[in-house]
């Protein structure tokens, strides 16, 4: 966070904010110069935006340029003299009697300048980091991470904030003998930026100053905001927290876990041309390190709706405070900045949904180069008909899915519903079944007004059996009125390691010779034709279909109306051996429908 008093936090957290002003100056490439002030800037105009992290979670090794837009009345200046001209800009405050405090915004560069009528230029600038944007003048550059970035500095013209005393006393891995190849895919200075910061847990960006900074994300808060403070604020339902790493190079991939049973996020690397070379103790040794440090960044996502506060940076922690007391520690990942308002953005994932736990061995192999059957998998769902909700029990999600070994079950489900309430509130309940069988954990919603709802449940299956087929159902249910649920607006999904595929049967068989290499496949010859091929099925809704149509949706046990004539098929052939896999696809009363029985493939049990 930029430096400030007491004094502007008052005035910056007033509710009757005192006033303010953007300004600055534009310096042309020949030396004259244009004051941007409340006379010719468009205030409403001016907008920054600052990232550190572009993805879904938080990014080690960022190095992000600085956006800035505005507008100016001007009338006579021709827009091509704009380009390349340096714009510094300044935020002003009243903060005591006739006594105002600066936040600088930022020193730019402009890149476009459109004039959009005959009084307003428009234009975008950012900030100095795009000086790194120059090609290697060499194949590689080699050193420890501070001698690179001097390097760098001398190269670009873009001065370092920092010497060589700061970067040994506040990161890690410094002490790495760096070496940053093209052969690595390193083709500009900001490219070879991004991976010292990566070797040192850190990330980069302009100081304000024009200068290149480095900086982790903060473990201490530097604001604390109230709901007084904020027009909005969405916070995740998850607290993010990190319990591995997995760092990939040409080298492999180098893991580091915590040693502690628990569920949380695993930050992947999953570029890292710091660990392309090195001696393979060295480099897990800095992925030991780096994780040391990843680990210590707890916070939970959220989304602030707030006045300006130009004063903040991205990488900074804040506190927010709820009216119950409940205290909220958020670290902003990037924001967008306008002169009244601004919203802070903390990204994360739900580690829940991650299915990650260091309890589990299969925790640990996900970080590995592994196997298939250790990867990561998920199964989702989404209704493909309208349903309506009464006060009987309906099934309103249905998932078959198999594990190879024992493991553990995320689930996670969304809900949006139409309300009709006949009383002054109305309850909607869930019952969850395991392979039938009910769970103790019963989630209710209760309404209180007419029209659309969205409801979001988690919930965990710990002792799932491996080398067998499950199924997950959802029911709901009302205590009055009725709630209606359209196509698609159930999402539902199923994530957890060591899971097999349990696709809809396509209506073949594979067949598989074993132990006899010279044994030749000779198609299945009907006996006889099959008499009557219409055969109607029981659905969950009492859906009719034919035998050869492909049923999309997730049914329970087909039960037949009628048997089918003349089932026996055979085999012409000597004595091959067939292996078949299957979880009971059609099933009449607990008995197998398809089976290996002599040379029958299909057979109907008593």
């Amino acid at each position: 966070m930029q430096d400030h008093s007491a004094n502007y936090v008052t005035a910056i957290r007033s509710h009757e904010r005192p006033p303010y002003e953007v300004y600055g100056t534009i310096t042309f490439t020949d030396s004259t110069t244009l004051a941007v002030n409340h006379t010719n800037l468009i205030q409403d105009s001016i907008g920054i935006e600052r990232k550190c992290s572009e993805s879904e979670d938080l990014e080690i090794g960022g190095v992000y340029s600085d956006k800035v837009e505005l507008n100016i009345r001007d009338t006579t200046s021709s827009r091509y003299k704009f380009f390349n001209a340096r714009l510094s800009l300044n935020y002003k405050i009243l903060v005591s009697t006739n006594t105002y405090e600066t936040i600088h915004l930022g020193e730019f560069t402009i890149t476009d300048a459109d004039r959009e009528n005959n009084t307003t230029i428009s234009i975008v600038a950012y900030d100095d980091m795009r000086k790194l944007d120059k090609s290697l003048s060499s194949n590689a550059l080699q050193g420890h991470p501070y001698d690179v970035l001097n390097y760098i500095s001398l190269q670009t013209g873009y001065d370092l904030s920092f010497n060589e005393q700061y970067v040994l006393d506040n990161f890690i891995n410094t002490d790495a003998d760096l070496f940053i190849d093209v052969n690595s895919g390193i083709k500009t200075y900001r490219d070879a930026v991004k991976v010292v910061c990566q070797a040192l847990g850190c990330c980069a960006r302009d100081n304000r100053q024009g200068e290149l900074e480095l900086f982790k994300y903060s473990t201490d808060c530097v604001a604390t905001l109230t709901t007084s403070h904020f027009y909005s604020v969405t916070v995740a339902d998850f607290l993010c927290r990190y319990i591995g790493l997995s760092v990939t190079s040409q080298q492999g991939t180098f893991v580091s876990v915590s040693g502690q049973e628990d569920v949380g996020n695993v930050m992947k690397i999953p570029d890292a041309p710091a660990w392309d070379y090195g001696v393979e103790s060295y480099l897990q040794t800095m992925t030991d390190r780096l994780f040391s440090y990843i680990k210590t960044i707890i916070y939970t996502p959220t989304e602030i709706d707030m006045p300006c506060d130009p004063a903040f940076d991205v990488g900074d922690r804040v506190k927010i405070v709820t009216d119950d007391g409940e205290e909220i520690e958020t670290i902003i990942t990037s924001y967008e900045w306008h002169i009244s308002r601004m919203t802070l953005y903390s990204k994360g994932t739900n580690p829940y949904l991650e299915g990650v736990s260091t309890g589990d061995i299969a925790s640990t192999r996900l970080l590995e180069k592994g196997t298939a059957e250790n990867s990561f998998s998920y199964y989702t769902f989404t209704n493909t008909r309208e349903i309506t909700l009464t006060t009987t029990e309906q099934i309103i999600v249905d998932m078959t899915f198999g594990a190879s070994q024992d493991t553990v079950i995320n689930l996670w489900h969304e809900f949006k519903w139409d309300n009709v309430l006949a009383d002054d509130t109305q309850k909607i309940t869930l019952h969850y079944y395991y392979d039938g069988d009910l769970e103790s954990y019963v989630p209710i919603q209760t309404y209180g007004e007419d029209g659309e709802h969205t409801f979001n449940t988690q919930y965990w299956l710990r002792d799932v059996s491996g080398n067998s087929a499950h199924n997950w159902r959802v029911g709901a249910l009302l205590d009055s009125g009725s709630a209606t649920i359209g196509v698609g607006d159930i999402h539902a999904m199923l994530s957890g390691q060591k899971l097999m595929a349990e696709a809809p049967w396509d209506h073949t068989i594979q067949l598989t010779v074993a132990n006899n290499k010279d044994d030749k496949y000779v198609p299945i010859g009907r006996n006889k034709a099959f008499v009557s091929m219409l055969e109607n099925v029981d659905l969950d809704a009492e859906q009719v279909i034919a035998p050869d149509t492909t049923v999309t949706e997730t049914t329970g046990v087909l039960t037949r109306r009628r048997a089918f004539v003349g089932m026996a098929d055979t085999i012409v052939h000597g004595s091959p051996q067939f292996s078949m896999v299957t979880f009971n696809l059609i099933t009449e009363n607990g008995d197998n429908l398809i089976t290996e029985s002599d040379f029958n493939l299909i057979t109907e049990g008593e």
